[in-house]
């Protein structure tokens, strides 16, 4: 069975960013989290592990350590997005590549500072060869859930962008052992997404992309 974390973002205090008519990302996240881990478990029967299934703030190097020490094959943390401009919209995908192989030069400092560099404790258990080769996983991992999440979703909502697939030192994905990706599903701060993101069956799309 392939093990796989599902990651809610934020929850409890950390409301994520807040829609113009008031939808959180917080609720938002939680519920397509629990939509993506039914479909895992019940098409791919795969074993899921949820960072939290109520909402709870649960701190961020602990989501990675959840991950870690339930030995997942694969990290999924889902987001929405914000701008100041009501006109962003679109879907992207990140994984990261900030990692150092141990003993090389710290490379933290290329960490974005909203991230918050990260610990790189799970450098000191991968080899280089090993580091390498989730970095690549990862990064094949993110180009297709940024192709399905974006073929899905364009088709629905005209106008959307496919907005590619990044790279960010995100604690959750620095500090997990496994290949891991970072989907932001849409603007909450776009009027025209956040009203798409209330309808139950936009969401259950996005799980189904996921």
């Amino acid at each position: 069975k392939m093990r796989i974390v599902v990651d809610a973002g934020h929850g409890g205090w950390d409301l994520g960013t807040v829609g113009r008519r008031g939808l959180l990302e917080k609720d938002l996240v939680l519920e397509i989290a629990q939509r993506l881990g039914k479909l895992l478990e019940s098409r791919l029967g795969s074993e899921v592990i949820y960072t939290r299934q109520d909402d709870n703030y649960i701190p961020l190097d602990e989501r990675a350590s959840i991950a870690n020490t339930a030995q997942a094959d694969l990290f999924v943390s889902v987001h929405a997005n914000y701008s100041d401009l009501p006109s962003a919209r679109g879907v992207e995908t990140y994984y990261t590549n900030f990692f150092s192989a141990p003993g090389s030069k710290d490379k933290d400092a290329d960490a974005p500072a909203s991230a918050g560099g990260a610990k790189n404790a799970v450098t000191a258990t991968l080899s280089p060869a090993d580091l390498h080769e989730r970095i690549e996983q990862s990064r094949r991992l993110a180009a297709s859930v940024q192709r399905s999440l974006y073929g899905t979703l364009s088709l629905q909502n005209p106008g959307l962008r496919d907005r590619g697939v990044k790279e960010a030192g995100f604690v959750v994905l620095t500090e997990s052992a496994m290949p891991g990706i970072l989907a932001e599903v849409s603007f909450v701060s776009s009027p025209t997404d956040e009203q798409k993101l209330r309808s139950d069956g936009y969401r259950e799309q996005i799980a189904e992309a996921l």
